[in-house]
């Protein structure tokens, strides 16, 4: 907790990484500053996950956004893959049979992440009222439909979300999260199809629970951008 008695995103969440480009240390570096600046989270508790880069892996034939696009894609991939096969390791270990699991959830950020000054008052007046059916919410983002409000003002329903620098995961929706984003099918030859479409394509449809604070808590720092190829301002869609 902060100063003023606050949960911080450690407090909320299991779990929380932050993909960065290895070569990029400059841009993690800027993350860190701001994770500790804004009081979000003490940085030693946030997971540096290295970032595929697919100009070296190369992309496969069907893919047709891009080596930045690519990459994006299998890193947030690669996380649940990660966590996944964590849990599968441990319950072997452990002769675990009472369907418990390490990890409830996790928070997944990009190094670009920004997080406002006042986040933990916002976050904490989301988090005590998002509804216990969540399976995703986003911290930051932006809606490309009007969400629903729900019972609290505090809360939205997403209907269609864009944007992956910071979003949560709830166990339950792991595997479902990761099957999705990785059925090819729906990328085969669209020039600008991202991980970000791929997942409105399962909100619009509903097919889990989307939730978003009314206010957002993280926007987009200033940078280069490897999936535009071009230097962005900061961004924060409201």
């Amino acid at each position: 907790m902060d100063s003023n008695g606050h949960k911080k995103l450690s407090d909320w969440f299991d779990r929380i990484y932050v993909i960065s480009r290895p070569d990029r240390a400059d841009r993690l570096k800027l993350f860190r500053d701001n994770l500790a600046k804004s009081g979000a989270e003490h940085p030693d508790n946030v997971i540096p996950f290295p970032a595929v880069v697919g100009e070296i892996t190369s992309v496969p034939h069907y893919f047709k956004s891009g080596g930045g696009a690519w990459g994006c894609l299998r890193s947030h991939s690669r996380i649940i893959e990660e966590v996944l096969t964590e849990e599968l390791f441990n319950d072997m270990k452990e002769g675990n049979t009472d369907g418990t699991h390490l990890l409830d959830s996790v928070l997944i950020l990009e190094d670009d992440a920004l997080f406002m000054k006042n986040c933990l008052t916002v976050l904490s007046a989301f988090m005590i009222n998002i509804p216990d059916d969540w399976d995703q919410l986003y911290l930051g983002g932006q809606h490309r439909i009007n969400p629903l409000k729900t019972d609290n003002p505090k809360v939205y329903r997403g209907l269609c979300v864009n944007r992956t620098h910071a979003y949560a995961l709830r166990r339950k929706a792991f595997e479902q999260f990761y099957a999705h984003i990785n059925y090819a099918p729906d990328y085969f030859g669209k020039d600008n199809h991202h991980i970000d479409h791929q997942l409105e394509l399962a909100h619009m449809r509903r097919d889990w629970n989307v939730y978003a604070p009314s206010v957002w808590i993280a926007g987009q720092s200033e940078g280069y951008s490897d999936i535009c190829n071009e230097q962005l301002s900061e961004r924060r869609w409201e």
